[in-house]
């Protein structure tokens, strides 16, 4: 029997590049999938490349920011074959835009898409999950952008919350049996192409290398791990950490102004943190005039 055999899994963004790369590994192992896109093309051909390879899918094209279309997936998940068994909640966006360049309306849809969507695929397939008595897993996609990256501060505040509501999903549903986990992924993909055009990249690698992991974390053999974002980066695979307090705790009964000073000046002086990642010289080129992408 595959490791997959007879599960029914969501895959959400599968038009190209890593959601395509996911549903091609979980299929290869098995797994019913219904597939999820706003382009119809790029989804057909998902579909079609399963099915050459005799494996079975149900395509449905609509938006992950719509609640109906959301539940949607659920309901033609149990009525294919009766069950939900996970969901890979991959669907998102990105741009390269320095923030003060930065416009409402962008902000509002890398939101919407990478936060509302994951929301809302998640919440409807949880809802099932629990209801049935079953359990299931969901896996969330977030980025090691979600550490802060210059230039895509909107996209970085997405995937940070995505972080967050993947630990939080993992505390609430564990006991009753829903595993929520989390990928950082890094693949040569669409989103990386755009991303060039505006900057220089390091990432080379192919979404085939990445998908292993996303089936692993939806099969039984990671029947153990929840609350985990998993780093892939080449050919490194880590974990990452998660927010928390950390050494020294100070504590006084009346912190004013000048104690706050002192604290920052000795105890906590040697712990303060670095923060984002060190992209220097990947960063948008000095010297661009107006916002990267603005002759688009």
């Amino acid at each position: 029997m595959k490791l997959l055999e007879d599960r029914v899994i969501i895959v959400t963004g599968v038009g190209a590049g890593l959601g395509r790369a996911y549903s091609l590994d979980l299929s290869r192992h098995g797994a019913l999938l219904v597939l999820n896109d706003i382009d119809e093309e790029g989804l057909a051909e998902t579909d079609r490349q399963i099915r050459a390879r005799g494996g079975r899918a149900v395509a449905r094209v609509g938006s992950v920011c719509d609640w109906d279309h959301a539940t949607s997936l659920v309901d033609t998940a149990v009525a294919s074959s009766g069950r939900l068994d996970g969901i890979v909640n991959n669907a998102g966006i990105h741009y390269v835009v320095p923030s003060v360049h930065d416009t409402p309306e962008r902000m509002r849809q890398v939101m919407e898409t990478n936060v509302l969507g994951t929301q809302y695929t998640g919440t409807a397939a949880i809802r099932h999950m629990v209801a049935s008595g079953r359990g299931g897993v969901v896996l969330n996609v977030s980025s090691g952008a979600a550490s802060g990256m210059a230039s895509i501060a909107s996209y970085s505040a997405s995937k940070g919350a995505v972080a967050s509501l993947t630990w939080s999903w993992a505390l609430e549903l564990r006991e009753d049996g829903v595993r929520v986990n989390a990928i950082d992924p890094a693949a040569y993909t669409v989103q990386v192409e755009h991303t060039m055009a505006v900057r220089p990249s390091p990432v080379t690698w192919s979404p085939d290398r990445i998908a292993p992991l996303a089936t692993y974390l939806v099969s039984d053999l990671s029947a153990s791990v929840t609350g985990q974002v998993v780093r892939r980066w080449g050919d490194d695979l880590h974990l990452m950490s998660h927010h928390g307090p950390m050494a020294p705790w100070l504590s006084d009964p009346g912190w004013t102004v000048e104690k706050l000073d002192r604290a920052f000046r000795t105890e906590l002086s040697d712990h303060l943190q670095s923060y984002g990642r060190d992209m220097r010289k990947y960063v948008p080129f000095p010297g661009t005039a107006g916002p990267p992408g603005a002759e688009e």
